[in-house]
């Protein structure tokens, strides 16, 4: 099923700035370079418990600090990378 629109330019425009406003909201704020397990766990959307256990396995590379993790961003992605092309 087609449903088609008629806008006018003014219209148009609006509707573009409101969808440019809402990919900006929904994108996350800056992310560091290194990251704790729990900021990890938020960018990939899974729990701190598989990013612990995914270090302890050795697939996921990361340096101790204090009693918890630092992921480099760069890890972190390529971990993403290769687990979703598996």
């Amino acid at each position: 099923m087609t449903i088609e629109v008629k806008l006018s330019e003014e219209q148009l425009e609006e509707l573009a700035k409101r969808v440019a406003a809402k990919i900006a909201a929904s994108r996350p704020a800056e992310i560091p370079a290194m990251l704790t397990t729990a900021d990890a766990a938020k960018v990939a959307r899974m729990c701190r418990a598989t990013i612990r256990a995914r270090i302890a396995d050795g697939t996921l590379p990361a340096v101790r600090a204090g009693r918890d993790f630092r992921i480099r961003r760069d890890d972190l992605d390529r971990f993403l990378r290769g687990r979703d092309a598996a």
